[in-house]
């Protein structure tokens, strides 16, 4: 029995509070599920992966079903914009392809800073936005939702009410 599969079934119950824990933030949120997963990947097998690359692999593999699910729940209850999709399908699935290729190029160092400084940018957006969006009922930042009459915020549901 390999090093990874002893890991893993000694960590069985952490994993699965891991995939409760990013399934619920991403249904709560519309996102940060992912980074939940490799924080959580990291943090669990830190040392004994000898390569990071399979904590990002297996957060995207976590995440592609729950997404999918996602999608189903938004367009049973009328809230898909096929207009925003058709513009974002092609060059999302063109920066992927970009992406894999850089990948190759760079040190588990680098990425660990990319990865990192991502989520500070968005940590950093999102208070941001909360401050000067706190006059609405409740705030959250899905793309799907549309511009808040109230306040003019992408992602309020304050236009409901």
């Amino acid at each position: 029995m390999n090093a990874y599969r002893k890991a893993f079934l000694k960590y069985l119950p952490l994993l699965v509070l891991l995939g409760l824990g990013a399934g619920l933030l991403n249904g709560l949120l519309g996102a940060g599920g992912g980074i939940l997963i490799v924080m959580g990947l990291r943090a669990l097998f830190g040392k004994k992966v000898p390569n990071s690359k399979s904590f990002y692999a297996t957060s995207i593999a976590v995440m592609m079903p729950l997404s999918l699910f996602s999608v189903w729940q938004y367009a049973r209850n009328g809230h898909l914009p096929t207009v925003s999709i058709n513009s974002l399908v092609l060059p999302a699935l063109l920066g992927g392809a970009l992406g894999a290729l850089l990948l190759r190029l760079m040190t588990p160092r680098l990425r660990a800073r990319i990865f990192a400084l991502g989520v500070l940018i968005s940590g950093i957006i999102l208070v941001v936005q909360y401050v000067e969006n706190r006059n609405c009922y409740f705030y959250c930042c899905h793309a799907l939702r549309p511009w808040c009459g109230k306040c003019g915020a992408f992602g309020c549901v304050a236009y409901r009410n």
